[in-house]
């Protein structure tokens, strides 16, 4: 079972270092399950085993490796906490800076958003303790708006020449406190 395992994970990275390479070259519509299976080096059918199709691959690609998913155990409230996560975001966007850039693209955001959306209201809902303050009288509404203006961060990351870690920080970090009241 271990041994199937490690195989799993290691055809699933293959998958992912393929779908990476590609969307690197093309944008996302122009990419084929065949192309992702050629160049991972497995069969097609193989492919269907790991994901549905390449938006369920993108889905499961993006909350493999959005860093703002893996919180620790201090609460997001506490303001050293929220500086260190939203400095590993501005590193995570910044090394990552090619990938993100055609991922916002106007070709690929119809493609993206949906996924971007879909990862970071799951991330909000597995750390519902750490955002206690609502908007209104519904979680879901505080959770769209909270949705919305991280997706904005990003836009406005990826839009800057030269935009610091620390103004990135500080920022996102009064927008994530306006959101709370905490401002």
């Amino acid at each position: 079972m271990v041994k199937q395992d490690r195989r799993f994970k290691r055809t699933q990275k293959a998958i992912y270092a393929s779908f990476v390479t590609l969307f690197l070259e093309r944008d996302f519509s122009e990419i084929t399950i065949n192309e992702i299976s050629q160049l991972a080096d497995i069969n097609r059918s193989t492919f269907y085993l790991h994901f549905e199709d390449k938006y369920a691959l993108l889905n499961d690609y993006l909350l493999s490796l959005l860093p703002i998913i893996q919180t620790s155990d201090t609460a997001l409230s506490n303001q050293v906490q929220l500086n260190h996560l939203l400095g590993k975001m501005y590193d995570y966007l910044q090394d990552n800076l090619a990938f993100f850039k055609r991922l916002f693209n106007e070709v690929n955001y119809p493609f993206a958003i949906p996924s971007i959306k879909k990862v970071l209201k799951e991330f909000f809902y597995q750390n519902d303790t750490f955002f206690t303050e609502q908007v209104g009288n519904s979680k879901e509404f505080t959770i769209h708006i909270r949705i919305a203006g991280l997706v904005a961060m990003i836009e406005w990351f990826l839009s800057q020449e030269n935009y610091s870690r620390n103004q990135f920080i500080k920022e996102t970090q009064d927008l994530v406190n306006l959101l709370d009241g905490t401002q």
